[in-house]
């Protein structure tokens, strides 16, 4: 299936309604998937965001970041997301930092 299509099939799933805003989570890997994604939404005449997650910055955080800062959420990010009508989550990496050992990757992805 093309990213058109599986855009078009995802946002017609969720029943996105106008003035609905829908976060999209990806990486740099499906940016074709994310501008497909955005534009549906957009279409239905609501608003998008993107959360984009790029190899070398997972690299940089999975090696410097102290470890009991890993999983933390910030409290600006959760009052943010009382506004989104929903998650658009692209698992389109498999989570593997070279370099980065199992118990902070794990703790990275706890957010």
């Amino acid at each position: 299936m093309d990213v058109e299509t599986l855009a078009f099939k995802t946002i017609e799933n969720l029943s996105v309604a106008p003035g609905q805003v829908i976060s999209i989570w990806a990486s740099t890997h499906s940016l074709d998937f994310i501008a497909a994604l955005a534009y549906h939404i957009r279409r239905h005449d609501a608003f998008w965001t993107v959360r984009l997650i790029m190899d070398l910055l997972l690299l940089g955080i999975g090696k410097e970041v102290s470890q009991e800062y890993l999983n933390l959420v910030p409290e600006h990010e959760l009052r943010w997301l009382k506004d989104i009508s929903a998650i658009i989550e692209v698992r389109d990496h498999g989570g593997h930092i070279p370099g980065v050992e199992i118990t902070r990757r794990r703790a990275m992805a706890a957010d």
